[in-house]
């Protein structure tokens, strides 16, 4: 058919290359000038190309908190990549603000996105904290608009970031280099806070009237520290070699101070916390071999810190008065944490979970760390952390339930210890026996206002961690919260 005067044919999408390069070579003989006759010129997709378009799959309902997600398809006619501004609007839309997208590992991004002809799904996960802080109840939207394309709105949204004390549980994530902050009640991640690799151990401490975390880094040889007022890093500052843990002594003669166990170095570092939260490392404590935990106690008026060393199968006792070793106690096979609980059975005790020899040794901390009679508590396979609460299962808020974490037998044992009972202690009914399948690592506990007490445990296998209401008899499962990528959960804390 003949063409009109003045008008070109396309050329097929899959021959629109070939002729690009045949222009081009054309026009170093006839001239560009001469091109457009020939059909050579720009078509009009390529000076007006269609504009991509965002559609949202996706909205905010309910309360919101911490991170926000948004999943949204986006198109594109000749399948180009699209990069996506992302602003909120706290006054209902008058003005907006550039939004700041959550980083963890997976995490979509916004440059230069995939789309196509019927429209790819992206997820944007905003990161409230790091934008309007900690804050009460305020309604907030969200916004996403397309390089060269129409916006998409969400609808307005009650946003929630003030926390009450003791609603959040802060998890080290050891593969990612990550903390993560959970809603303890809801098991939803509210923010993801970047620090040194291969974090394990956390420590809660306030200065100056501000809640800090600190964090063991024990692949980056470092110990940052966390703001919770805004969830940023305050500071990070070098310790010993591979810090898997870390203790917070306050009160000493010589202040308050934060103690890293460097398993590698087989030291602690005694790090003094000053006036406005200033941080000073102090000359490293040599400590038995393989040091892992730790945990502060008192006895006599005096201050210690004892650590476990589990390749030595003893406990360094610090004075953190003095800040030297005070005493070395030989313990089980393999000590892999240690607790200290004050007034028991007439006692201060330390727990001493020793994973190889499958026993709890019991030291009482104020008679030079005798073992109280009838230990060590035979308990099941691989036990690697204690944890207690009271109330547990209902019974008399008197009695204390002792939480022994077993690796090898992937379950949760609970035994009972008051003051004044046969010091062996006695397992509860098997019926209240906790699964933990998977990899467990480390127990925390949490009771709110009401009086309910939940355990928590992580799981570094499957990358969970698992809320079990224990003052329910028998305990109840709430649920869990699984991370979208390689995490290893570890140390955790509730603040």
């Amino acid at each position: 058919m003949k063409r009109s005067e003045g008008t070109r044919a396309a050329p097929p999408t899959a021959d629109r290359r070939s002729l690009r390069r045949a222009c081009a070579a054309a026009a170093a003989v006839v001239g560009a000038a001469l091109l457009f006759a020939a059909g050579c010129g720009p078509s009009s997709s390529d000076l007006f190309p269609p504009a991509p378009a965002l559609a949202l799959l996706s909205e905010p309902a309910g309360v919101q908190r911490g991170n926000v997600r948004v999943e949204y398809t986006l198109s594109e006619p000749n399948e180009r990549r699209v990069s996506v501004a992302a602003a909120f609007s706290l006054d209902g839309g008058a003005t907006f603000r550039p939004a700041t997208e959550e980083a963890f590992p997976g995490a979509g991004g916004t440059f230069r996105l995939a789309a196509n002809r019927t429209g790819i799904p992206h997820l944007f996960v905003w990161d409230s904290v790091a934008d309007v802080g900690l804050v009460g109840a305020v309604n907030a939207i969200l916004r996403l608009t397309p390089e060269g394309g129409a916006s998409a709105t969400t609808r307005s949204f009650q946003l929630d970031n003030a926390f009450p004390a003791g609603r959040r549980l802060f998890v080290a994530l050891r593969l990612a280099g990550l903390v993560a902050a959970i809603d303890a009640e809801s098991l939803q991640v509210v923010d993801y806070v970047k620090v040194g690799a291969g974090p394990r151990g956390l420590a809660a401490y306030q200065n100056g009237g501000i809640d800090y975390l600190a964090v063991a880094g024990a692949e980056s040889d470092n110990l940052t520290i966390i703001d919770l007022s805004n969830h940023q890093v305050a500071q990070t500052l070098a310790v010993g070699d591979n810090p898997v843990a870390v203790a917070f002594v306050p009160g000493t003669s010589g202040g308050d101070y934060l103690y890293t166990v460097n398993e590698t170095a087989k030291t602690v570092t005694p790090v003094r916390v000053g006036l406005a939260n200033v941080l000073t490392p102090q000359t490293a404590l040599a400590v038995g071999n393989g040091p892992v935990a730790a945990a502060p106690f008192t006895a006599g008026g005096v201050n210690f810190l004892a650590v476990a060393n589990a390749k030595a199968d003893t406990l360094s006792i610090i004075n953190a008065d003095t800040r030297a070793v005070a005493q070395t106690v030989t313990v089980g096979d393999e000590p892999v944490d240690v607790m200290f609980l004050p007034g028991l059975r007439g006692g201060d005790v330390l727990f001493v979970p020793t994973r190889s020899d499958n026993h709890v040794t019991l030291l009482n901390a104020a008679s030079a760390y005798a073992a109280v009679t009838d230990t060590p508590l035979g308990v099941g396979t691989g036990p690697v952390a204690v944890a207690t609460t009271t109330g547990f299962a209902g019974n008399p808020a008197t009695e204390t339930a002792l939480f022994v974490l077993h690796a090898g037998e992937q379950q949760v044992r609970v035994y009972r210890y008051s003051a004044g009972t046969p010091a062996s202690g006695e397992e509860y009914p098997q019926t209240t026996r906790i699964a933990a399948p998977g990899a467990p690592e480390r127990l925390a506990v949490r009771a709110d206002g009401a009086g309910a007490k939940t355990l928590y445990y992580s799981e570094s296998f499957d990358d969970r961690v698992f809320a079990i209401r224990v003052s329910s008899s028998p305990p109840v499962t709430l649920g869990s919260i699984k991370f979208p990528f390689r995490a290893g959960p570890a140390g955790m804390v509730v603040r």
